[in-house]
Parts: structure tokens; sequence; C-alpha cells
């Protein structure tokens, strides 16, 4: 019975994971769609190709970096909101062993609890996603730059 936790003797650890997690969700988005970016560029890709599977209907560039590690399920659901991709490519991905389907399955069910958390924000998350992927690089770093090498976010 020691081992049993009862709200009352609940400490404020909970909440202050989930407030550390909400005050990071836009730095790592940002962080995270840079990533998204890089491949793309890696690849040859635009957005709608990230989105989508390879040629041979076994691969997704989104997945590959969710399930190595390099992109957070946040950012994925982000992304589904705005665009939902993770619908049509369970429909397209051949995955013989459902490793892909569990994990899309897994993150489209996740976009219910991180997309309140955006907010009167959402807007921002979007813009962010859209420039990136219409802006060009700038051959120095990854910020992504504007008409006339402004800078367009940081």
């Amino acid at each position: 019975m020691s081992d049993n936790v009862w709200v009352g003797d609940m400490s404020d650890d909970v909440y202050e994971k989930r407030t550390a997690h909400r005050q990071a969700l836009s730095y790592n988005y940002e962080k995270e769609i840079k990533i998204i970016r890089e491949e793309a560029y890696k690849y040859n890709l635009d957005f709608d190709g990230v989105c989508k599977p390879n040629s041979n209907k076994t691969d997704n560039v989104l997945l590959n970096l969710y399930m190595s590690q390099r992109i957070s399920a946040d950012t994925i659901a982000i992304i589904d909101h705005f665009v939902s991709f993770i619908k049509s490519l369970k429909n397209e991905l051949n995955d013989p062993l459902e490793i892909a389907q569990s994990n899309l399955l897994i993150l489209s069910k996740y976009q219910k609890f991180i997309i309140p958390l955006l907010g009167a924000n959402e807007y921002k998350y979007r813009y962010k996603l859209i420039l990136l992927f219409t802006s060009r690089p700038n051959q120095y770093n990854m910020e992504f730059v504007g008409i006339n090498n402004t800078p367009q976010y940081k």
C-alpha cells in the first residue's frame, strides 16, 4: 500500500513538467521543421513530397525522422493538423509488418492532446511552416531568408 500515490500526496512535478513542455513547444517545433527542410533538400523534395510516401510506397520522410527520434510526435501532430497527411499516408504506404501503420495510428490519436496547446498562436506555427518551405536557404547556415536576404524568422 505504500507504493500507491494519492492525489493529496502529489507534488508540483507533474504541473512543472507540463508547463515546461508547453513553453518549449514553439522552440522545438521551429528546430524540428528545420530538420525536415534539411531532409527535403537532401532528397530534393518539396513539402508535398515530404508528406507523401516515396516512389515505391515503402517509406516516408516525416515518419522516418519520427522513428529515428530526430523529430517529435508534437511536430508531426501539428503538421498533420494543417495538412491532414496521416490518413492518406496510412492508405498509400506498403507496410507488410504494419510498423508504420501502428506509428501513424498513435500519431493521429496524439493530435487531440497537442493541438489545444497551440491556442491563439496556431497561425504562427502555420506561418513558420509555410515560410520555411517557400523561402530559399541562406548559404552560410540553415536560417531561412526572404527577399533582400532579410531574416524571416529565427
